[in-house]
């Protein structure tokens, strides 16, 4: 049988990102297959050139053309891959929900046993074990326990079992159903790569041919019209290039974007926030404050990732004015360098419980594991380089804002609204990727409280008129 922790990736994952992703081979299989082969085509009757080379020249066209075929086909064979995964992904993933709502009732129904450990008796994420655990013992109450004990005993028996059953069901349909889904879509994305032309390139240096090219960079501007340059909805930022040094080819980007616009952080301290609790009109302040000071900053980031920019106004009011960044260094700190013993003494061991990356940091509180999975690096194997470079990203109230705006993006793609135009989005669906932003993938079961402070956010922002 198949336990929440055995399908917890289905539940993480989001088939509306894989979604995105073979909507993008299929624009870049469009793009080879109806603007840059046909041009190439096109070359022999535009040329009129007899000559020694001439052979070599036209040999290199046909090359190109054949090449240009091999990518496009490999890479559509990648989009039909995902494109049949993606529906069973999304079937899985609502299973899962399913059971995963189904075994909160179970969690209820142990409620009568407050005896038991507090993770116990409260089902934590898994209350299919806890159950397993529990369950001799409740059958002994109703069997032998005192009056009151076996009435208690025989209501949880009478209301466990089948929420046990339900859910155990559903969670083993999600897993069988995403398994056979990708057991199929693995060697269909393995041919795929197969078919592409074994054709490599140092993408540093493709970056630096594409950024100092005049001639290029008009090119580019050229083609920014083609339908099959750019998905609808996803801005303008540069495709992302896995990190490989201490800064990311992302941001690098964000840095030099960052450098043009003003603003800057508005630090506070402990005092302050002690004040504010006293008078909460003076962090209603700061919080405007701060999104004016930092306005073009957003604006710029917002239109860069294809992102509303109120949107982000009312993530930024919503996370400004909490812990101080010196105490997050000092958590960081923490985390980094005591030992458990004494995290568990200090914190009763709910710093213990987290790695350091999973501190939030800066003004906009974001965790550095996060901005490592946004900006292009592997999150579970960053190097001290690449960590204090994000740290220090994390520490600048401008570049923080690019980083939590390009993530923002990747949750408006995870959400499924990511090829609507941002003006588009309505108040609900701009509320729900407000809500991933807080609260991770556990967001719906805080939708319908924390929407409405967004939305409360989000008119506190155009009403105000921050942004203008």
């Amino acid at each position: 049988m198949a336990y929440f922790a055995d399908i917890k990736h289905i539940f993480l994952a989001e088939p509306n990102m894989v979604d995105v992703n073979a909507k993008e081979y299929e624009r870049f299989a469009g793009l080879v297959e109806n603007t840059v082969r046909p041009e190439i085509t096109a070359i022999n009757g535009k040329i009129d050139w007899a000559g020694a080379s001439r052979e070599a020249f036209d040999s290199r066209v046909t090359e190109a053309h054949t090449f240009l075929g091999h990518l496009a086909g490999g890479v559509r064979a990648a989009a039909n891959a995902l494109n049949a995964y993606v529906p069973k992904l999304a079937d899985a993933k609502r299973t899962v929900q399913d059971g995963r709502n189904v075994s909160h009732e179970l969690r209820k129904a142990m409620r009568p046993y407050r005896w038991l450990p507090r993770d116990v008796s409260d089902g934590g994420e898994d209350p299919l074990r806890y159950w397993e655990t529990l369950r001799p013992v409740v059958e002994a109450d109703a069997q032998v326990g005192p009056p009151a004990s076996r009435a208690k005993a025989t209501a949880v028996l009478q209301q466990c079992p089948p929420l046990y059953e339900k859910a155990k069901q559903l969670f083993d349909t999600a897993k069988q159903t995403e398994k056979q889904a990708r057991v199929a879509c693995a060697p269909a994305l393995r041919k795929a790569y197969e078919l592409l032309p074994d054709y490599r390139v140092d993408s540093a240096l493709s970056t630096s041919v594409t950024t100092n090219n005049p001639q290029l960079a008009g090119e580019v501007a050229e083609a920014a019209g083609d339908p099959h340059v750019r998905l609808p909805g996803t801005g303008t930022a540069p495709a992302d290039v896995t990190a490989t040094g201490a800064v990311s080819p992302a941001l690098a980007d964000i840095r030099a974007d960052a450098a043009r616009v003003p603003g800057g952080h508005l630090p506070w301290d402990w005092d302050d926030t002690k004040r504010w609790e006293q008078q909460p009109g003076e962090l209603d302040q700061l919080k405007q404050q701060w999104i004016t000071h930092n306005k073009e900053a957003i604006k710029a980031a917002a239109e860069k990732y294809g992102v509303p920019a109120d949107l982000m106004g009312a993530v930024a009011y919503e996370e400004i004015g909490g812990s101080p960044l010196s105490y997050d260094e000092k958590v960081f700190s923490r985390r980094d360098t005591w030992p458990s013993w004494l995290l568990d003494a200090y914190d009763g061991g709910r710093a213990a419980s987290l790695p350091p990356d999973y501190t939030s940091m800066g003004a906009i509180d974001m965790q550095i594991r996060r901005a490592a999975d946004t900006l292009g690096y592997d999150a579970a194997a960053l190097t001290e380089p690449q960590r204090t470079e994000i740290m220090n990203s994390m520490r600048d109230a401008r570049e923080q804002i690019f980083i939590a705006t390009k993530h923002v993006a990747d949750l408006k793609q995870a959400a499924g609204y990511g090829l609507i135009d941002p003006t588009a989005l309505t108040n609900a669906q701009l509320a729900e990727i407000a809500v991933r932003y807080s609260k991770g993938p556990y967001w719906q079961d805080y939708l319908s409280g924390m929407g409405s402070v967004y939305l409360n956010h989000l008119n506190i922002v155009r009403n105000g008129r921050l942004l203008d």
